[in-house]
C-alpha cells in the first residue's frame, strides 16, 4: 500500500503537468504589414518576460497546448488578441483550483481598444496604408545591413549576413497634446511590460512627457508608403531653476524584429541631439538605467566624448580634468558622472594593458574614483562616533578591515574593466563600419 502512494502522486503530477504553461513560449506577438503575415510564421516573436503579466513565475495554469496571438497593425497598431487550446482542465482534477483567466489580465495591459474577431482584425490591415505617424518628423536615416539566411529566436533578423538591404527610418517627437496620441500612446506602452523589467504606464495627463517614436519608412506591394513602429523612447522634462529642464530618459523598447541593427543607438542619439540644440537644456540624466540600457548609453557617451578636444589622446594620459568635465557638459549636455565614465573608457582605449606600468596608473586611476563612497562613509562614520552615536553597526562599520575593503575594490573594478572592454571593443567596430 505506501509503495503505491507516491505512483498515485506521481501520476496525478503528470496529468497537471501539461495544464501548466509557460507564458513566454505561448504568447506571440506579430506586426502585421499584410493578410498574408497572419500565417507567415517567420514575422511572430515572443516576450522577454511576462511576470508583470501573469505572475511571478510566468505560468498559465489550466490549459493544454495553449497559444496566445497578440497581433498588431505594423503602424497604426490596431490590436487582435486570440488564444486557442486543445483542453481546459477540470476544477475536479485540480483540488477546485479554476484556470488561470488570463483574458481579463491581458485585456487589463491592453487597456485601450482591442478585437478578438480576426475578420474585424484582418479589415484594419486593409487600412493600414491611412496610417501616417504623430507628431514632428525630427529625424530621417537609412540603415544597411545583411540579412541573415539562419533565423534568430523564430524570425530572420538584419545581422551580419549574406544578403544586403537598405531600410528607412524616421524619428518623431510626440506628446500628449498632440492630437488623437494619447490613444496611440497606450497602445505602444503594451510592449513596455514584456519587454522591460520594473516597467510603468506614464500619467498620460503629465504634459511634461515627451516621446520619441521610431517607424521603418517603407514601400507595400502597391506602392503605397507605409510605416512600421519600431520603438520608442519616453524621456521627462524636469524644471530646473531658474528656467531650465533638465530631462530624464525614463524607458526604451525597440522590438525584436528590429533588434541589432544598431537602431537604438540612433534613437538615443536623436534624443540627445534634441535636447543638445536647446539653450534651455541643464543636462541630460538617465532613469534608472537597466544593464543594456547602461551599456548602450555608455557607448554613446564615449562616442560622443571621443570627439571633443579636451578628450584627444594627450590629454587623455593626463587624467580626468575640469577641461573635460566643463565641454561635456557644454556640449554634451553631460553629467559629471558620465563624463568621468566616458573619460575612463577612452583612456582604457589607448592603454597598453600589456605594460605593466601603464595599466597599473589606469586601475590606480579608476580604483581612486570607485574608492570615494568609502572614503566618504568611513569619514560620516568617524563624525558620528565623536558625537557619542556609538551603536554596535556604527563600531562594525568602523572596524572593516583593509583587506576586505581592497578585495571589494578589486572586484569592483574587474566588473567594471569587462564592461568598459566591451564599450572599446564597439568603439572600435563603429569606427571600422
Amino acid at each position: 500500500m505506501a509503495g503505491g502512494e507516491p505512483r498515485i502522486a506521481d501520476d496525478r503530477s503528470s496529468q497537471l503537468e501539461k495544464y501548466v504553461a509557460d507564458g513566454n513560449d505561448v504568447v506571440e506577438f506579430k506586426l502585421i504589414r499584410a493578410r498574408s503575415d497572419l500565417e507567415n510564421e517567420e514575422v511572430g516573436f515572443g516576450p522577454e518576460m511576462c511576470h508583470q503579466i501573469f505572475n511571478p513565475r510566468e505560468t498559465i495554469f489550466g490549459y493544454e497546448n495553449l497559444k496566445i496571438q497578440l497581433y498588431f497593425t505594423a503602424g497604426s497598431l490596431h490590436t487582435f488578441l486570440g488564444h486557442d487550446y486543445t483542453s481546459k482542465i477540470s476544477p475536479k482534477l485540480a483540488d477546485g483550483v479554476e484556470p488561470d483567466n488570463f483574458m481579463e489580465k491581458l485585456g487589463a495591459v491592453l487597456r485601450s481598444n482591442y478585437t478578438t474577431n480576426l475578420d474585424d482584425f484582418s479589415a484594419k490591415i486593409e487600412k493600414e496604408h491611412q496610417f501616417k505617424p504623430f507628431g514632428e518628423l525630427i529625424h530621417s536615416f537609412t540603415a544597411s545591413r545583411k540579412i541573415s539566411t539562419e533565423p534568430v529566436n523564430g524570425f530572420k533578423m538584419i545581422t551580419n549576413g549574406d544578403i544586403a538591404v537598405s531600410k528607412t527610418f524616421e524619428v518623431y517627437l510626440c506628446d500628449v497634446k498632440v492630437p488623437k496620441f494619447e490613444d496611440y500612446l497606450l497602445k505602444m506602452e503594451t510592449f513596455v511590460l514584456w519587454f522591460i523589467d520594473a516597467a510603468t504606464f506614464v500619467d498620460s495627463d503629465d504634459e511634461r512627457w515627451k516621446f520619441f517614436v521610431i517607424y521603418e519608412k517603407y514601400k507595400s506591394s502597391e506602392g503605397n508608403t507605409m510605416y512600421a513602429f519600431v520603438g520608442y523612447s519616453s524621456v521627462y522634462d524636469f524644471y530646473c531653476y531658474p528656467e531650465m529642464v533638465r530631462p530624464r530618459v525614463a524607458q526604451m523598447v525597440i522590438l525584436p524584429p528590429f533588434q541589432r541593427q544598431g537602431l537604438a543607438v540612433e534613437l538615443l542619439s536623436t534624443i540627445y541631439r534634441s535636447y543638445r540644440s536647446k539653450p534651455n537644456t541643464k543636462e541630460i540624466t538617465v532613469e534608472d538605467p537597466s544593464d543594456d540600457f547602461e551599456r548602450l548609453r555608455d557607448f554613446v557617451d564615449a562616442r560622443d566624448c571621443g570627439k571633443l578636444a579636451s578628450y584627444s589622446k594627450e590629454k587623455l594620459k593626463q587624467g580626468f580634468s575640469k577641461e573635460m568635465y566643463e565641454e561635456a557638459r557644454q556640449v554634451l549636455k553631460m553629467t559629471k558622472r558620465q563624463a568621468r565614465r566616458a573619460y575612463e573608457m577612452l583612456r582604457l582605449r589607448i592603454t597598453n594593458e600589456n605594460d605593466e606600468k601603464e595599466f597599473k596608473e589606469y586601475r590606480i586611476d579608476v580604483k581612486r574614483r570607485l574608492n570615494i563612497p568609502y572614503q566618504k562613509q568611513q569619514s560620516d562614520i568617524k563624525r558620528m562616533m565623536r558625537r557619542k552615536f556609538n551603536s554596535a553597526e556604527l563600531q562594525t562599520a568602523s572596524q572593516l578591515d583593509d583587506a576586505s575593503r581592497k578585495e571589494e575594490l578589486e572586484s569592483n573594478f574587474n566588473l567594471l574593466l569587462s564592461h568598459y572592454k566591451y564599450i572599446t571593443s564597439r568603439l572600435e567596430r563603429d569606427v571600422d563600419s
